[in-house]
């Protein structure tokens, strides 16, 4: 039998202000996520499954779009043993694969034992009202173990890793009621361990993740005290069928 072979390449156009795709966090969370299914239309029945082919899809958000985005942000909480941590961010909005820099700034005029510091970079989204989250990396600062010096100051680099990440998105369906609504934003979170019961308390400061930083210099490392975060907990992540890179990502990002 003779087979004959086509090619008939083709392209389409997507909507605007697609929502970014984003991995369950759990085997019944929300996520989004896209296909594209290719059907042909012949006469005779085709038993041949429907092949279906997963998309990326990451929104373009630059930014230089966002307000103050390279102004300082300052921080300060405290506990009721008067322990208090000031934290300096150098600028709330980054690419994948930079650094979150930061000033700390520990007060601790009672000497009370500082068990550690822990720094977390979550991933919140809101798919229409269901609210999750998605740990990105979780580690303690390093040389702050069991201290109780009446202050300490520190710079500090952590590094967000270099894997597709959601940008920082709102998404807000028309009034027709057929699509949900999808919000994206981060935060990093830092949080104080002390002795005692009810001490513990944390710092948050908003992070915007973009895929765009036109202007805005590639920031390297130049503290003295450089910590590189390794990934922990971003296995999660992984599940939107083999998502790309990065910079794969965004080549063909909507």
């Amino acid at each position: 039998m003779h087979h004959t072979s086509y090619s008939c390449p083709f392209e389409f156009l997507l909507p605007d202000f697609l929502p970014p795709s984003l991995a369950s966090t759990s085997p019944k969370g929300p996520y989004v996520k896209y296909y594209v299914r290719l059907v042909l239309d012949k006469p005779w029945p085709m038993p041949d499954a429907v092949p279906i082919y997963p998309l990326t899809i990451c929104p373009r958000v630059n930014l230089l779009q966002i307000g103050n985005i390279q102004e300082p942000r300052i921080v300060a909480r405290h506990n009721r043993k008067k322990v208090q941590l000031q934290v300096c961010l150098s600028r709330n909005g980054i690419l994948p694969g930079q650094y979150i820099s930061i000033g700390v700034d520990l007060n601790n005029p009672k000497q009370s034992l500082i068990k550690r510091i822990e720094a977390t970079f979550v991933q919140h989204r809101q798919i229409a009202n269901i609210h999750d989250h998605q740990i990105i990396f979780r580690n303690d600062l390093p040389g702050i173990v069991d201290r109780r010096e009446p202050s300490l100051q520190q710079n500090v680099d952590l590094k967000v890793p270099s894997m597709y990440l959601a940008p920082t998105y709102t998404f807000i369906p028309s009034n027709d009621g057929t699509t949900l609504s999808v919000i994206v934003h981060y935060e990093l979170l830092l949080t104080v361990k002390t002795n005692g019961i009810f001490t513990d308390f944390e710092v948050s400061l908003p992070i915007a993740i973009g895929t765009d930083s036109a202007l805005v210099e590639q920031y390297q490392p130049s503290l003295s005290n450089q910590f590189v975060q390794p990934v922990a907990g971003v296995s999660a992540l992984n599940d939107i069928d083999a998502l790309p890179s990065y910079t794969m990502a965004i080549m063909n990002k909507n």
